[in-house]
């Protein structure tokens, strides 16, 4: 399926540009090191992209579940962060960590969907 490595390479793309991102931006102790975060995410998720999708037919069954569940949180976040804001937005003084907090564990609901779903759905043999 092509559409299906191409998705799963956006997902993993944008759930390592996250990490990179969040990485460089918690362990660097200067001022706007979002400036240097944002560009190292982008190029890590897009190499990353690049990989799964020329590498995704190649994979075993146990590793593409892995992949997909990965694409799975990256776009549970995406989908979950946004839904929380516009949700808690007229409730003052709920902390951003928290919003993040529960974000995050949408994409882990969507992970996990996805890795159940691709796992019993995949079409290959063993």
């Amino acid at each position: 399926m092509p559409q299906r490595r191409h998705v799963a390479g956006a997902g993993t793309g944008v759930t390592v540009s996250l990490l990179a991102a969040l990485a460089v931006i918690e362990t660097v102790d200067i001022e706007f090191t979002g400036l240097m975060g944002v560009p190292v995410g982008v190029v890590s998720g897009s190499v990353v992209l690049v990989a799964v999708v020329a590498g995704y037919d190649h994979l075993g069954r146990w590793l593409r579940t892995v992949v997909d569940a990965v694409a799975g949180f990256g776009f549970g976040v995406l989908v979950g962060y946004p839904a929380i804001v516009l949700v808690t937005d007229p409730v003052p003084g709920l902390p951003v960590r928290q919003m993040l907090t529960v974000a995050a564990l949408v994409g882990l609901v969507f992970a996990a969907a996805v890795s159940i779903v691709t796992a019993d759905t995949d079409g290959r043999a063993s």
